[in-house]
């Protein structure tokens, strides 16, 4: 059964370990999903060209916070907790998945439900995922994520073009008590461009700031989903940053 999601931050509590921060500079690709030792190959058709996993960090009142996407047709995050000493993470809140349209495609469909419930069925056997990340021949990376049975997600790497955060200084991020999307910056921003995009493409907003700091945009009126906030400043530099409403 899908269950609402509440949000996809996860939260580092002050008495955890720090996270792998190779974990932030890759953006991960599922290459197979080995259950009961039989491999199951995600799908790449017109519907599902990859299946991913995201994270992202930023920092609110001296508190980390990581951002988590799992993506298939729907999106699968909670709140989760780092433990580098023995590479393991257990969920703090989660998992939830989203309620959406879903997967057109059958087979589509099918894999989704076999991929979350990887997540799912870890999280309610004890809920301790470990997690090791090896650096192959061509430098590339491969993430395999551990379920309690002996089961493995298994991801490849692509390395992320830029960092946003350290280059600009920024972080973006949804604020479910006051239902805002909230935009922090080090330094006060010059002529910043701010617009938002639902998860078709579709530009639903738009709006032209200059030297603020911090910025919080009303998002009652958005209706639950994904959305994309995209942020451009007078040199003409832009960042791009996926958020979920709930």
């Amino acid at each position: 059964m899908k269950n609402r999601i509440l949000i996809v931050f996860i939260s580092i509590s002050l008495n955890c370990f720090s996270q792998d921060p190779v974990l932030f500079d890759n953006y991960w690709i599922l290459e197979d999903l080995i259950l009961d030792n039989v491999s199951h190959l995600p799908p790449n058709n017109e519907e599902v060209t990859n299946v991913t996993l995201e994270f992202d960090s930023y920092e609110n009142n001296g508190i980390e916070y990581i951002n988590l996407f799992g993506n298939i047709c729907e999106t699968i995050g909670g709140l989760i907790d780092f433990n580098d000493i023995d590479n393991t993470f257990s969920f703090y809140d989660g998992p939830y998945e989203t309620l959406g349209g879903g997967c057109g495609q059958s087979p589509n469909a099918t894999y989704e439900g076999i991929y979350f419930g990887f997540f799912f069925d870890n999280y309610n056997n004890g809920n301790v995922f470990g997690y090791s990340i090896v650096t192959n021949n061509d430098n590339s990376k491969t993430l395999t994520i551990n379920s309690f049975n002996g089961d493995q997600a298994i991801y490849g790497s692509q390395t992320l073009s830029i960092n946003e955060n350290e280059v600009f200084g920024i972080s973006i991020f949804y604020d479910s008590k006051t239902s805002s999307i909230k935009i922090a910056s080090e330094k006060k921003l010059e002529s910043i461009s701010i617009k938002i995009f639902n998860s078709l493409g579709r530009l639903i907003f738009n709006l032209n700031e200059n030297k603020k700091e911090k910025m919080n945009i009303d998002a009652r009126q958005f209706t639950d989903g994904i959305y994309f906030v995209s942020l451009q400043n007078n040199i003409g530099q832009i960042i791009s940053k996926k958020i979920l409403k709930y």
